[in-house]
């Protein structure tokens, strides 16, 4: 007949099991802000999504070989086929008029307009430097020779 040795079986103490609990806690406590905090996330959202744009208004005057000019101002980014913007231009997604509101929270630092002409470059007369303020500061740069948006 077989005997059976008995052994004891060890698990966690309550001690133990209390200071993960705690150590848990705490990291949740600091890390939870950082996590579900999406508006750093936005700002550079919306910065890319503009970089983007910008970049595909430069590349639509180049395919028309003519001028696409872009309005920076407080509340919105349009993009227009003629300077009194009344031939709005279409977007890449294929909407019309092609404009960008500025989301709330977020602030154009930089409004200017200028276009882009026939072959990519700027009608301005040197580097415009756009900064996009919200929780952080984005900013985004246009090489007035090449038309480069970066």
């Amino acid at each position: 007949m077989p005997q059976y040795v008995a052994t004891r079986c060890r698990g966690f103490t309550l001690v133990e099991l209390a200071i993960t609990l705690v150590v848990m806690a705490i990291l949740l406590a600091v890390l939870a802000p950082r996590l579900f905090d999406t508006s750093q996330f936005a700002t550079r959202g919306f910065a890319d999504r503009l970089i983007a744009n910008l970049r595909f208004a430069r590349e639509l005057a180049i395919a028309q070989r003519a001028p696409v000019y872009v309005r920076l101002s407080a509340s919105q980014v349009q993009f227009c086929l003629d300077s009194a913007c009344t031939q709005a231009a279409t977007g890449a997604d294929g909407t019309t008029p092609f404009v960008m509101a500025i989301p709330d929270g977020l602030t154009l630092a930089t409004t200017s307009n200028f276009s882009f002409d026939g072959l990519g470059a700027t009608s301005l007369g040197s580097t415009l430097s756009v900064s996009l303020v919200g929780d952080q500061v984005v900013l985004i740069t246009v090489e007035a020779d090449t038309g480069y948006v970066h």
